[in-house]
């Protein structure tokens, strides 16, 4: 085998190389028989799946991780949020400030049938791997409407009360959050 001398190794190549040194030590594998070789192999079967730098795999592990807790934590809130509107829209207007009449009573009911498959497919987004590309859209996109919606209850058309500012925090929270994943490449 030939060996490219040019080619850094990663510190991944090393904990790789260390386990397949722990494998040889237990007789389960035999490896190539010299240590550059071993390094070559392993670099050139890692090579495309892998980051290049460690820096690279921390931090693309750590937004997506912090992007993926994220959405688990907005659709556990949307899930409570969802189940309340369905149970007790009248308190949910009461609390915000608004006048209930069969219409927004209707209307909040909709939007927590609404919430429940937007909280399902939050935590069912939080849970892909290997496709950061698909975890930072989905980032994007909760971005805009956690922005949106705090924004949204911060002026809505009645008298601000305690709960409406609660509310809009965590709207406004949760797209902090996600913004501060997206630009934690």
């Amino acid at each position: 085998m030939k060996i490219n001398n040019k080619r850094k190794l990663t510190p991944v190549t090393f904990v790789l190389f260390d386990l397949v040194k722990q494998c040889v030590a237990r007789k389960r594998y035999s490896p190539p028989t010299k240590f550059d070789e071993l390094s070559v192999y392993i670099q050139e079967i890692t090579e495309y799946l892998l980051p290049c730098t460690t820096c690279q795999a921390y931090c693309s592990y750590m937004y997506q991780h912090g992007i993926k807790n994220t959405l688990k934590g907005g659709a556990v809130v949307f899930g409570v949020s969802a189940i309340f509107l369905l149970a007790a829209p009248e308190v949910f207007l009461d609390l915000l400030g608004l006048e209930d009449n069969p219409e927004l009573i209707w209307s909040m009911r909709m939007i927590g049938i609404t919430l429940i498959a937007l909280a399902g497919n939050m935590w069912q987004n939080s849970k892909l791997n290997n496709n950061p590309s698909g975890i930072k859209f989905v980032a994007r996109v909760m971005f805009i409407s956690a922005l949106a919606l705090g924004i949204l209850t911060i002026f809505i058309p009645v008298e601000l009360t305690a709960f409406s500012v609660i509310y809009a925090a965590i709207g406004l929270s949760f797209a902090l959050l996600y913004l501060i994943n997206l630009i934690r490449k």
